[in-house]
């Protein structure tokens, strides 16, 4: 959602949009988020907060999927989303890696909170807004409003080589 906004937020100012890299921005976004999802379900299931007497996601306990399955299917994500970005940052430039580079901390962060007892849910809470609303917002908005050589080849008719 922080995604659409933003290129809803943009288009509305009258920014000129990169609207090939607004999409590929929301499409890497979307693949990342799925990623996240996959690894949570399959540390979850690891570390018993997801078992057949609990509510919560059931790929794993119902039997539909083996844990190992699902760590795959999230191994697999994760190359494609990795590789998703690296394409943004060829047609962005390195301000975008910071962003990126932002975003994963906060989700390597997540899972040490997320089951640290000792460790204020605040935390918990701020670390994931930031995952889930602000970087998203934050890279979609330095994506689209990037215009590098690279990528004007493959959607601008007007490009001058």
């Amino acid at each position: 959602m922080p995604i659409i906004v933003s290129i809803a937020y943009l288009f509305s100012n009258g920014a000129d949009i990169n609207w090939y890299l607004a999409v590929w921005t929301l499409v890497g976004m979307v693949l990342f988020h799925v990623t996240g999802n996959l690894w949570s379900d399959y540390f979850d299931f690891k570390k018993k907060v997801d078992d057949t007497d609990t509510f919560g996601a059931t790929s794993i306990t119902s039997g539909q999927f083996q844990a190992s399955e699902i760590r795959n299917f999230a191994i697999g994500m994760l190359v494609v989303s990795v590789l998703s970005g690296l394409g943004i940052l060829y047609c962005t430039g390195l301000p975008i890696l910071w962003i990126g580079l932002a975003g994963a901390v906060c989700m390597l962060l997540y899972p040490f909170l997320k089951y640290n007892a000792l460790v204020p849910s605040d935390l918990e809470e701020v670390v994931i807004r930031l995952k889930l609303d602000c970087q998203p917002s934050l890279a979609t908005a330095s994506a689209s409003l990037k215009f590098s050589k690279p990528c004007n080849a493959v959607y601008s008719p007007s490009t001058d080589w």
